[in-house]
């Protein structure tokens, strides 16, 4: 199965535990590249196209536009691909693959030679030696490997400067076939030139400039001529000739002709579009850019091809099989030689030292070294045949392919346009097409071929380059006619059918004659004949023009022609073709009988291809299409079974809508297959359908096009020459001749390397038996060791090596290039049969040779075998120095192993002897050695080294002391001599009767090829609602419920609407309600009464906390809690220990006071961070008006707004606050700012009119503490205080109840784990204690001692820095962070309810667009007024900034025209209003009269208002300057105008003027009351429309929202349409998705009819919430996934949030006025702007944006996302280090042993050296799916949870413990006591009156020795946690990724690690900490002891996560992802 086929990507799934989110997001960004092209700008109209882009189609854009559109796109240049640093391509070479077995291998060593240090007085280095060696080995290796595969890539750097600059010149001119034939060498030159800056022409305001290509911008007007390199994609606006060379795009060799003509469906073939990059060879255009970067086509392909995922080679896949193979045999041999061992009686501790010398002695050494050198070889032997491979390990899987998917152009063919034939003289004739034009040629005698080369030479407008006049191009040569030099000949050339149409006669044999029937039809058939194959045929004619008529220097006019074009003569036919490679035609061949399958994939046409591919015998020449078997049958294509066709060429329109099943059908079926017109996207769709099949695929391209598919292949192969750097950099090999044949050569090498790695590794293996019986025997039969470790590395590292070595020099088999391809399912690297044969069968043989030796030996020294058996315990006993042998001699010890080291060298000989026959019986598998020969001489080389180098090491002086190995008799090799022989025949035998009855079980190594695909799929957990029930009542309900069931019901209450009817009333009817007198008011005494009844008008100030509550909550609540309990506990234990002992140690007494330090210094730290009171009503109280003006008993009196009661009679004015909610009885151009209540951005008109049932919306009612903007106004008081709306929304914020934030769920969640354990641990070793017969005082001290060990006493303050370095950061980047537990809240949102009224948008109304002339004009609605402006406005100065009085849409007209026109203060001062009609909601419009500008002294009437009341007024309309009748046109005009910008959410008003008559002369009196004047018959000027516009950052923010799975919502108390189009501004709304509206509108239906579910967008109103219950507000959130909600209320905006949070959505909410403050209080998270916000939304928010950027949102989410990540890997971190410091106290209680470790050396740990460390986690950057993946699911994605407290305690903490207890027994064994006599010590240890206590030796300790020596023992266990916690701290870094990926950037960590070694060593080496600290200075070797486990942590760790990345969702993902 190849990389595509087995490869499983990871199911979508909504948290971000289980890690699909990157996955999930990347796999759908490819699939989006995967997808065709889609664009719509061929199609558009020149118009349509300029009004698309904005751009002038004749003057381009301005500089400022194009300066903000690439501010907002980014440069023009494609994005480069990450690249893997050098460090990690050393690093995965170092411990990638094979490495890691030979790193576990020495690491066992060192641990078995650690275990034998500490049990053993004079213990054996062998282990040690071994170790080491592993470790060389492997370095060396990984360092030969790393140079290696560098030296590949900096050959592909040099591609880059092969051509120098002068010989460019040359590769630019080779070439016969005009531009056809240097459009390769082009190809080349231009991507050389990639690396310097590239120019483009644009046009710019008019003008021309040379810019950078960079910096060309969508809309940019470019032109391009013949030479250049199109710079962006571009759309054909004119066009003169213009030809570009799509070959490296499309694949199409010949150049394209382009024009503005839309000519085709797909944009790749239409005619008026270019392409980035590709090259214009002649003529020249302008366009407009469409695409710019990496969203141009060829980006697309960039993007495509680096963002491939590219699987593991099949070479790397069998070497994991084969580790997977050999760790299994290792670990079961170890394993069932760890029991027997323990069965025969030996101690738990040989065993172990057993177990793992079995395990290594498994470990092939020089076996890794052997397949590098292998892979080289035959990489250099490609080399020298120019197969250049950039990766080793592609070198074999070239060998396993068995698809190879070639391009055309270029690749198969020699890329360059050819004649390939001619038709003239009724014939056609075949010209030369080979690649040196030495092929056949034709008769050149016949005239009319002289006619047909003189027009084919005149008729073109190619030119040879200068400088090659003696190159030989041509034998052809043109004259100007002897006969009539004065006279001229008209040629033309072109479509054959339209050359023919111009012509009456034909030229054959030199004659004219008449074109007949006859004649025709000879024309038709040869045009068919050499269309159909595949060529681009070209018809020629001629015209001898009249001399008389014509004469030398006649004027040809080809404008208007003024020469005859018609009854010409016709010549001939000239065909052209891209023509076959020579010799690839035979590499076809070789490969389909190697079993190789060979697919043209081409962008060319698909009768070209079909051509080429017959011509080079891709479609055999008797295999049909089922068009040539309809042909021949004579029968519709339709009537044809696919399935009789053999070939089949598809066309990439047909392959564009086909399944892949439908595909995977055609790659089955049909075994010649030829894919045309393919996209670069569709060429990769083949490579994975092929894949899909189980073919292992190779792909050989040249073109960028190809890249994707280059690189997505098992194997691509670039062309070296014509092939550009990017096909190049995809590719894994390279033919640097660019022949095709060369692959062949390269797969019988890929076939051949398999083939020897396979002998290599069973000649290696072999050896590993009688490496590793000698040691079983050694167990079991108790005989001395027949073979040493030095021996076995001298045959691992030494005899063997040169001899596997040379099997890579093994000549290939007579087979390999006609079986069939390998098949990975089956035909493994190593498989079962090779490790039988090795070790069951071959190895076994040689094993009993090497036993003979031995057995001879010892026998001829007087140990009979008999005597042997058992004696092993005797033999290696130093002291006995009489052993009898079998004939009674006495041995002494150095007598014995003299024997038995020259048995040793003698086993070591008779292995090299077994050795020969085995490596010569590995030559081959199937043949007999004498068929294959004895032609190696590397071989040859490998038998005499390895012999030569073992008499070396036994005859050598110096080798006894050095390796121990010893001189042996010349008769002792001859021992093994008959097993040699044994072996060579057996295999002989063996595999003759594999070639006489193939397919026996004794193995056929070919077996049949099975396909197999396998992939299970994980499962998705879904977001579950958690259901909230409520409360049961009891009976009898306590005053406390009550109270709480009354405030629940007040809330309630609250949420609902506004209820009132006052805005319905009649004045009587008011009056009467509220007995007040409306003209007078309420008398004194009466109001007094109602002040007294209701209270004073004020907001009641909610209960708040105290402050000193608040500190104690930081110091008690949540994790404090913990602290205090171990701290209380730490007391507890000191007192009974104090009370039951004199002498009582104080370490509990310390840790206590400790844990009472670090968490009242941590409560106050947080208590500062977070000191922040709820001053909300404070700020409410800021926005009540302190006086108001009322009316009481018909006078006005100015009286504090406290005291206003309702049915007040209350007079506000222009620039007064609202004192109450008022009823208004009368107005005079009234209008209220209700945007901080209602969010509506403009000016509210107040009247006496009930205009809408809804009061909020009614113009009758004023609310409290909104602001009088303008008019004036009288009412009477509805409401006050806690009644007003006002009122409501601020007793509803004040008395939401705010749920735990995340992350503190998530601190408590982590409390009652760790609790949990903690207890659990303390009362099982309490109840063990009691029966291990402690008494019940020590085991509550023990209970005592491990639950406190248990609390992770730094964690608290390691938890809040975290949160404060994150809060500090956000700060830097404008988000202020109130509460830290915010920073992870917004990290983990889901759903963003943002309000639109300054949040979104900038909360000024601004002018938008304007309409006269006929024409909308789109005005600068950016924050900075920069942007588009209408014709003849002129910006001399800036105004925006200026501040304004009056209403919102009058400033934003003030601003306007002062910015647009000139100063309106001048134009004010030269035509003053002499009166005016304010404008009113019954009139709806303005009017104002002024002296006119001129000198007249007459006045001009100007009006302004609601449109259609505007026109009703108006006569004439004004056009151009010009008045004009109002007709139905311009009534149409104005209406579809007025609803286009009505549409776009905007407020429109209709401007109309009236130049008053004479006889209103200067001086009239206007009577605006009682009018005077005209106001009927005005001139309509036009129409202005205003909006609040959206900030410039808000849709980029949306996006990344989007992108980073959080869904925005808009809720806004503005209008539906206005909300929607803000929406569809900022992207809320997605400009593809529709309302339910959109879709009625759209298909002209009802909008009842359209099914919800249709709609993916949708904009609730308000009215319509109201109504909803939770369930359809439920559905609604679920079913659309873009919402808006209008028109609401702030109690809606609340239930919003409740409906999201109901769903399980952790809810952001943005928004800065007052009625946001209940929303975003009840948020999971309230972000409030913090310059436009009001105080109230300020207070009631967590976090507020200090620019008031949405934008710093997704800043704030990356934050967040972080701090959660990082604060899981700071407890991981922290926990791990729990387990090594409760380990000792347990072992102290069980097996009765000194105290390992102390409560001050855990203090040390966990304040002091883990501190810094896990602090530095806060500052590790983002993992790289951060902002990709899904939010995170609170339900399962817990901060702590079971994986996370197994992975630390259950894994890597025990291995943290494994190391410390290391260091710790081999100190006091060094010191004399050995493990065993520690057992049990602890209490005569503790006793201080023992003073006499001996050790292992007998040696006398007082109690002070032995304390001393236990304090060291636990400064080195300290020592050791903090080696073992430098490994943690670099697992702990990342959760998924590898740390090479991660990289370490992180400096603060690097510091922590430095930071706690510094640390350690101080406390261990500084004078006085023996007293202070009782810790003691170490020995410099004690430091290592830790360090082989911290090595393991590493190593494990980071294949732990290797498995999680290469098995997503497998069961090591499932148990250990935490």
């Amino acid at each position: 199965m190849g990389r595509g086929a087995g490869r499983e990507y990871s199911p979508a799934a909504t948290t971000a535990e289980n890690g699909g989110g990157k996955k999930k997001q990347k796999e759908k960004e490819l699939d989006e590249l995967k997808k065709e092209v889609a664009m719509d700008d061929h199609k558009l109209s020149l118009d349509e196209l300029g009004r698309k882009y904005q751009v002038d189609l004749s003057k381009g854009l301005t500089n400022q536009r194009a300066q903000d559109i690439l501010a907002r796109d980014g440069p023009n240049a494609l994005t480069p691909p990450p690249t893997t640093p050098e460090w990690v391509k050393f690093c995965r070479q170092l411990f990638g693959g094979f490495s890691i077995l030979l790193w576990i291998g020495a690491i066992l060593c060192f641990l078995a030679f650690g275990i034998q240090a500490a049990m053993e007085d004079e213990p054996s280095n062998d282990n040690l030696y071994l170790g080491v060696v592993l470790a060389a080995v492997v370095i060396v290796t990984g360092c030969f490997s790393y140079y290696q595969e560098a030296k590949s890539s900096k050959i592909m750097d040099s591609f880059k400067n092969m051509v120098p600059q002068g010989a460019r010149c040359v590769l630019l001119l080779g070439g016969v076939g005009g531009a056809g034939g240097d459009r390769c060498k082009r190809k080349v030159g231009v991507e050389m030139c990639t690396a310097s800056p590239q120019q483009a022409l644009v046009v710019r305001e008019g003008e021309k400039m040379q810019i950078n290509a960079e910096e060309v911008v969508v809309g940019d007007l470019v032109e391009v001529k013949g030479g250049d390199r199109v710079p962006a994609d571009l759309r054909i606006v004119s066009s003169h000739g213009c030809k570009v060379d799509n070959s490296s795009l499309t694949g199409e060799s010949e150049p394209q002709t382009r024009s503005p003509e839309f000519t085709h469906e797909n944009p790749l073939e239409t005619r008026n579009i270019c392409f980035f990059s590709t090259n214009c060879v002649e003529g020249t255009a302008r366009g407009i850019v469409i695409a710019t970067g990496d969203r141009t086509v060829m980006g697309r392909i960039a993007t495509l091809a680096s963002g491939l995922e590219v699987g593991r080679t099949p070479i790397a896949m069998e070497i994991e099989h084969f580790i997977q193979l050999i760790t299994g045999v290792a670990v079961f041999l170890g394993v069932s030689f760890f029991v027997l061992s323990l069965i025969l009686g030996y101690s738990w501790l040989e065993a172990v030292i057993f177990l793992i010398g079995i395990i290594v002695a498994n470990v092939p050494e020089g076996l890794l070294a052997t397949v590098t050198v292998c892979l080289t070889l035959t990489a250099k032997r490609m080399a020298r045949k120019n197969c250049l491979v950039k990766n080793l390990e592609a070198v074999e899987t070239l060998g396993s392919t068995s698809t190879i998917c070639s391009d055309k152009t270029g690749t198969l063919t020699q890329n360059r346009m050819t004649v390939a034939h001619m038709w003239f003289d009724n014939q056609i004739h075949e010209a030369d097409t080979t690649e040196d034009q030495s092929g056949a040629t034709f008769d050149k005698r016949s005239p009319t071929w002289t006619a047909l080369s003189r027009i084919a030479g005149l008729c073109n407008r190619a030119v040879f380059k200068a400088g090659q006049e003696n190159i030989s191009v041509s034998k052809l040569s043109i004259h100007e006619r002897e006969d009539s030099p004065q006279s001229h000949v008209l040629v033309m050339k072109g479509a054959p059918e339209r050359i023919l149409d111009r012509c009456s006669s034909i030229l054959v044999q030199g004659k004219e004659i008449p074109l007949d029937k006859e004649m025709q039809d000879a024309f038709q058939n040869a045009y068919l004949e050499l269309g159909g194959l595949g060529e681009r045929v070209l018809g020629f004619c001629q015209l001898n023009l009249p001399s008389g008529k014509f004469p030398r220097g006649f004027k040809f006019d080809t404008d208007e022609l003024n020469f005859p074009t018609e009854k010409l003569c016709f010549v001939g036919l000239m065909s052209m073709i891209d023509p076959p490679r020579a010799a690839v035609p035979d590499a076809v061949g070789k490969c389909r009988s190697a079993g190789i399958k060979v697919i043209m994939v081409t962008g060319d046409h698909p009768i070209t291809a079909k051509a080429i591919a017959k011509g080079v015998g891709i479609i055999s020449e008797g295999n049909e299409t089922v068009e040539d078997i309809a042909a021949r049958l004579n029968i519709p294509v339709s009537q044809v079974n696919p399935r009789e066709a053999k070939a089949c060429v598809v066309h990439g329109s047909d392959l564009k809508d086909m399944t892949s099943e439908q595909l995977d059908e055609i790659l089955k079926n049909h075994t010649e297959i030829v894919f045309a017109r393919t996209s670069p996207q569709q060429k990769l769709i083949i490579v994975e359908g092929c894949q899909r099949q189980g073919a292992i695929v190779a792909v050989t391209g040249d073109g960028v096009n190809d890249s994707p598919a280059l690189k997505k292949a098992d194997i691509g192969i670039a062309m070296g020459i014509a092939g550009s750097d990017v096909s190049k950099q995809a590719a894994d090999m390279i033919l640097l001749d660019d022949n095709f044949a060369s692959i062949v050569t390269g797969v019988e090498e890929g076939r051949l390397i398999f083939d020897n790695l396979k002998k290599s590794i069973a000649y290696t293996l072999t050896s590993n038996i009688p490496e590793i019986t000698p040691f079983l025997l050694f167990i079991i039969a108790n005989i001395p060791l027949p073979l040493g470790t030095v021996t076995i590395l001298c045959i691992d590292l030494g005899t063997d090596m040169v001899p596997a070595i040379s099997l890579a020099y093994e000549a290939a088999e007579s087979d390999i290039m006609k079986r069939q391809p390998r098949n990975p399912q089956t035909d493994k690297l190593v498989n079962e049969r090779l490790i039988s044969m090795a070790y069951g069968q071959i190895g076994m043989i040689q094993a009993l040779g090497g036993f003979f030796t031995y057995f001879v030996i010892l026998a001829e020294n007087g140990f009979l075998p008999s005597r042997l058996l058992g004696i092993r315990l005797d033999w290696d006993d130093r002291s006995m120095n009489d052993l009898e042998d079998s004939y009674g001699q006495e041995w002494t010890y150095e007598q014995r192993k003299v024997v038995e080291f020259t048995c040793h060298t003698a086993f070591f000989a008779s292995i090299v002897v077994v050795q020969w026959a085995d490596l010569i019986i590995c030559k081959t598998r199937r043949n007999s050695v004498f068929q294959q020969g004895m032609k190696n001489k590397i071989l040859i080389f490998g038998l005499l080294e390895e012999t030569a180098l073992a008499a070396f090491l036994s005859y050598c002086p110096g080798m006894g002391v050095a390796l121990r190995m010893y001189p042996l008799k010349v008769t002792w090799w001859f021992c093994a001599f008959p097993y040699s022989l044994l072996i060579f025949i057996y295999d002989e035998v063996r595999k003759l009767i594999l070639r006489r009855y193939p397919g026996v079980d004794l193995g056929q190594p070919y077996p049949g090829k099975t396909m197999g695909l396998g992939g299970k799929k994980g499962t998705v957990t879904p977001h579950e609602r958690n259901p909230n029930p409520g409360p049961t009542n009891s009976p009898k309900m306590s005053k406390k419920k009550m109270k709480r069931k009354k405030k629940k019901k007040d809330m309630e209450e609250l949420k609902k609407e506004v209820v009132m009817d006052d805005h319905k009333l009649t004045l009587d009817e008011l009056s009467a309600k509220y007995s007040v007198d409306l003209t007078r008011g309420h008398s004194p005494e009466k109001a007094q009464e109602i002040l007294a009844r209701d209270g004073p008008n004020a907001l009641t100030p909610p209960t708040t906390t105290p402050e000193w509550v608040k500190f104690c909550k930081q110091l008690f609540g949540g994790f404090s809690l913990l602290l205090w309990t171990g701290a209380i506990l730490c007391f507890v234990a000191f007192s009974i220990q104090l009370y039951f002992s004199e002498d009582a140690t104080k370490d509990n007494l310390y840790l206590g006071i400790v844990l009472t330090v670090v968490v009242v210094i941590t409560g106050c730290f947080s208590y500062y961070q977070e000191a922040k009171s709820s001053k909300i009503m404070e700020s409410f109280k800021n926005m009540v008006p302190q006086q108001a003006l009322v009316i009481r008993g018909g006078e006005k009196f100015q009286i504090p707004v406290r005291e206003v009661v309702v049915g007040d009679l209350v007079e506000v004015k222009g620039g007064d606050r609202i004192p109450a909610d008022i009823r208004l009885i009368s107005s005079h151009g009234c209008k209220v700012d209700n945007s901080s209540l209602t969010g509506e951005s403009e000016p509210q008109s107040r009247s006496t009119e009930f205009t809408n049932e809804n009061p909020l919306e009614t113009q009758n009612i004023c609310f409290f503490s909104t602001n009088c903007v303008e008019g004036s106004a009288q009412g009477i008081v509805i409401a006050t205080g806690d009644s007003t709306v006002m009122g409501r929304i601020a007793s509803l914020t004040s008395g939401l109840v705010v749920g735990k934030t995340p992350i503190a769920i998530e601190i408590e969640h982590f409390i009652h784990l760790i609790t949990a354990v903690a207890v659990f641990l303390g009362v099982t070793f309490f109840g063990l204690s009691l029966i291990l017969g402690y008494t019940w005082l020590e085991a509550v001290i023990f209970l005592i001692g491990i639950i406190v060990a248990n609390v992770p006493e730094g964690l608290l303050a390691t938890v809040t820095v975290c949160l404060t370095l994150t809060a500090k950061r956000m700060a830097r980047k404008n988000c202020l962070v109130k509460n830290l537990e915010a920073v992870e809240t917004l990290g983990s949102t889901s759903t963003i309810c943002s309000d639109k009224t300054g949040t979104l948008t900038q909360n000024r109304m601004t002018v938008a667009h304007l309409w006269f002339d006929k024409t909308i004009y789109e005005a600068d609605t950016s924050e900075e007024q920069i942007g588009a402006t209408p014709p003849r406005l002129i910006i001399p100065t800036p105004s925006w900034q200026r501040t304004t009085t009056g209403d919102a849409s009058e400033s934003a007209l003030l601003k306007f025209v002062e910015q647009s026109y000139s100063s309106v203060k001048e134009m004010r001062e030269k035509s003053p209003k002499v009166a005016e009609i304010p404008f009113n909601s019954t009139n709806k419009y303005q009017v104002s009269i002024h002296l006119r500008e001129d000198s007249s002294q007459a006045y001009i009437l100007m009006m302004k208002g609601a449109p259609e009341r505007i026109l009703e007024f108006c006569s004439t309309y004004l056009l151009k300057g010009q008045e004009y009748p109002i007709d139905d046109e311009m009534k149409d005009a104005f209406q579809n105008a007025y609803l286009d910008l009505g549409g776009l959410g905007e407020r429109v008003l209709g401007f109309c003027f009236l130049n008053l008559p004479n006889t209103y002369s200067k001086g009239f009196k206007f009577n605006t009351s009682e009018i005077n004047f005209p106001i009927n018959n005005l001139c309509f000027v036009g129409l202005i429309s205003m909006i609040d516009p959206p900030r410039a950052a808000v849709p980029d923010a949306v996006g990344k929202c989007r992108s980073a799975g959080i869904k925005v919502i808009m809720v806004t108390g503005d209008h539906p349409i206005t909300a929607k189009a803000i929406a569809k501004g900022v992207g809320i709304i997605s400009e593809s998705s529709e309302t339910a509206e959109d879709i009625a509108a759209r298909l002209k239906i009802p909008v009842s009819k359209v099914n919800p579910r249709d709609a993916q967008a949708i904009v609730v109103h308000g009215s319509e919430l109201k109504d909803m219950n939770s369930e359809q507000l439920d559905e609604i959130l679920q079913k659309h996934t873009e919402i808006v909600f209008a028109r609401t209320s702030p109690q809606q905006k609340l239930i919003i949030v409740e409906g999201c949070q109901r769903l399980g959505a952790i809810v952001a909410v943005t928004g800065d006025g007052v009625n946001d403050s209940p929303a975003l209080k009840k948020a999971d998270i309230g972000i409030a702007m913090g310059i436009a916000g009001s105080d109230v939304s300020k207070q009631a928010a967590d976090m507020i944006l200090l620019d008031d950027n949405f934008a710093s949102i997704v800043t704030g989410v990356e934050e967040g996302r972080l701090i959660f990540d990082n604060l899981k890997k700071s407890i991981a971190y922290t926990l791990t280090s729990n387990i090594p410091e409760i380990t000792p106290f347990l072992m102290f209680i069980l097996l009765g042993i000194p105290l390992p470790l102390g409560t001050i050396t855990i203090l040390c740990i966990d304040l002091g050296t883990d501190m810094v460390p896990a602090i530095s986690l806060a500052y590790e950057s983002a993992e790289s799916d951060i902002m990709k993946r899904a939010p995170r699911n609170a339900k399962t994605d817990k901060l702590v949870n079971h994986r996370l407290i197994g992975m630390a305690y259950g894994q890597i903490g025990m291995i943290q413990a494994l190391a410390g207890f290391f260091t710790y027994f081999v100190i006091l064994a060094e010191n004399g006591f050995k493990p065993p006599d520690l057992l049990g010590i602890r209490v005569t240890w503790e006793n201080r009156y023992i003073n006499d206590l001996e050790d292992s030796y007998g040696q006398q300790w007082t109690y002070e020795q032995r304390k001393v020596l236990e304090f060291t023992c636990q400064t080195a266990f300290f020592v050791s946690i903090v080696i073992v916690q430098w490994a943690d701290l670099l697992i702990c870094k990342t959760r998924r990724n590898s740390i090479f990926q991660q990289g370490m950037k992180n400096k603060i960590l690097i510091f922590g690690i430095l930071e706690e070694t510094i640390l350690a060593a101080f406390l261990s080496y500084t004078p006085g900490m023996d007293v202070a600290l009782r810790m003691y200075p170490l020995k410099i070797t004690w430091w290592f002891c830790a360090t082989p486990y911290s090595l393991l942590i590493f190593v494990y760790d980071e294949i732990r996560r290797l498995i999680i990345r290469r098995y997503p969702g497998g069961w090591v993902e499932k148990e250990t992802y935490y």
